[in-house]
């Protein structure tokens, strides 16, 4: 009863972390740190304050006992250049992927430009916005060829347990055109956690593990 009532705890504390400290960015840190860098690098700049933020919380909640997460081939993610795709059950897929992944983006829902405290971070990272599939690829290509990671989900969002999967060409299409390897992501949650239509839960602690497999060259026909 005790453990079930602190992992309660625990779970509304780090709600309560992710809120302070996203407000902290959009209106301090940002703003702070930004004025000093050269106009071209402070989306890099962004990039990486985003990364150093969302490490601290993912570590945040190990430290509490949320959960328990390992990485298996973490030091790919540290290549640049790379389209990362992954599976989707959990909205930590992505606090985990830019937590740990250097100078990454992602391919983002226009409905997100709308959400306080979200929108800010979205702009000033460089986000790719999925508004259309002409300027997705471009600037896909475009964020690539600066150096940039890109993740993406190539079912299009977070997948519900017992439906079948229906995936995207889109991380074909970009790998192809941008001349960019693929680098696939497994997620694996023991019990699941924070996924589709969750709100808030109080689950026991989770081990999650991550696979990172070795990157592939989309052009390549005997790589299955």
């Amino acid at each position: 009863m005790f453990e079930r009532g602190w992992r309660a705890v625990a779970t509304i504390l780090s709600y309560l972390v992710w809120g302070v400290c996203s407000l902290l960015f959009c209106y301090l840190v940002y703003p702070a740190t930004a004025w000093r860098i050269p106009g071209k690098q402070r989306q890099l700049h962004a990039r990486a304050l985003t990364r150093k933020g969302f490490r601290f919380f993912i570590d945040f909640m190990q430290w509490l006992g949320v959960w328990r997460y390992h990485v298996e081939g973490g030091k790919r993610l540290r290549q640049p250049g790379r389209v990362i795709i992954a599976n989707h059950p959990s909205f930590l897929d992505v606090v985990l992927l830019l937590g740990l992944t250097d100078n990454a983006v992602c391919i983002v829902k226009p409905a997100l430009l709308g959400v306080p405290l979200v929108s800010a971070p979205l702009r000033r990272c460089g986000h790719v916005i999925a508004d259309s599939p002409e300027t997705v690829l471009e600037n896909s290509i475009r964020v690539l060829t600066q150096g940039a990671s890109l993740i993406l989900f190539p079912q299009g969002t977070r997948i519900r347990p017992g439906l079948p999967l229906r995936f995207h060409r889109s991380a074909a299409r970009i790998a192809l055109d941008a001349k960019a390897p693929l680098l696939p992501v497994y997620f694996r949650y023991r019990p699941l956690l924070l996924e589709r239509r969750a709100v808030v839960q109080y689950p026991p602690c989770t081990a999650m593990g991550r696979r990172v497999r070795g990157q592939r060259d989309p052009s390549d026909p005997t790589r299955g």
